[in-house]
């Protein structure tokens, strides 16, 4: 951190300076008029200075939960007293024990250990709704369709209502597309809930899965390890082979590269599966595994492995359902 102990530079009293960056100007000075710098307050209108503060304050984005205090509160007879309601549901119908901390921060969810019995899990708590936009995600959606014309609706609003419908359907669309795959033979956290729309439908925005790691210790991303070439190599054949699998399977990820692939004893974990989509479903999704083979043979060569991205194209429109 610049400035010890986090003090801010000394500036001289008579030439006051707005924050650079994003969000500067006059606006920005607005905010922070008053507020320790001399000489703000003074050229601009103080009556609108208040208004501004709150409207800015108003529109900043909120975040997602992230540490374990923003989601147990007091512990009651050896309880944990969770905050977040779908945790609360959870552990109420005996699906974990005890959240004991924080695995991975994200933008969109945050992954926490627990544990239900000698069992540990992975609970994966999407952000609050406030915090999701799903503006990245609306290509995800095209091709589905609902018999429900009703819920089709709310889920085109930019409501809270159709933001709660939509933080619903991508967690049962996870635990989906997490039973299907596991099912199939490639490799995927267990999803920890019954292969049932009901109780995916009451774990609300929570996707309760198995654990990948030893002891307490999370299996690391592929992209974060550095590998002896012969280690990477086998691991790219996997990966490759797991995505013929998907392909066969008439499926493609959207996001396959070393970020999104665990690596546990010799063996890759594919992650992150709400946004598989149906190679069936339009264009975007043969433009999704376009991305696919770019990026899967891009992030191996990187870790070192020896990759051939015309022969893992072959392999994988050899396996390729007849389409549309």
């Amino acid at each position: 951190m610049s400035n010890d102990e986090g003090r801010p530079p000394k500036r001289p009293p008579e030439r006051p300076r707005g924050r650079r960056g994003r969000g500067g100007g006059a606006a920005d000075r607005a905010e922070h008029a008053g507020e320790g710098e001399p000489g703000f307050g003074t050229a601009v209108r103080a009556r609108e200075l208040p208004a501004k503060a709150e409207v800015r304050r108003a529109r900043r984005k909120p975040r997602a939960k992230r540490t374990v205090a923003e989601l147990v509160g007091a512990v009651a007879g050896g309880e944990q007293a969770f905050k977040d309601q779908d945790l609360r549901r959870l552990r109420a119908g005996g699906w974990f024990d005890e959240l004991h901390g924080l695995v991975k921060g994200g933008k969109e969810a945050t992954v926490y250990l627990v544990t239900r019995g000698d069992t540990r899990l992975a609970a994966k708590v999407y952000a609050d709704l406030e915090a999701r936009s799903f503006r990245s995600d609306a290509p995800y959606w095209e091709g589905l369709e609902f018999e429900d014309e009703r819920l089709a609706r709310v889920l085109k609003r930019r409501s809270r209502a159709g933001k709660r419908a939509k933080v619903a359907l991508w967690v049962m669309r996870e635990y989906s597309n997490l039973w299907r795959l596991h099912r199939a033979g490639v490799r995927v956290p267990v999803p920890a809930l019954p292969a049932e729309p009901s109780a995916w439908a009451a774990a609300g925005a929570v996707v309760l899965m198995e654990f990948v790691g030893v002891g307490d210790d999370p299996a690391p991303r592929l992209a974060d390890l550095r590998l002896e070439r012969a280690e990477a190599q086998a691991a790219f054949e996997q990966a490759a082979a797991a995505m013929v699998d998907l392909t066969r399977l008439g499926l493609v990820h959207g996001d396959l590269s070393t970020y999104n692939l665990l690596w546990h004893e010799g063996r890759v974990v594919i992650i992150d599966v709400p946004q598989l989509m149906d190679l069936r479903s339009g264009p975007f999704a043969r433009e999704l595994l376009e991305r696919d083979l770019t990026t899967l043979a891009a992030t191996f060569g990187a870790l070192g492995a020896d990759v051939d991205p015309a022969d893992l194209r072959r392999r994988v429109e050899a396996a390729l359902p007849v389409l549309p």
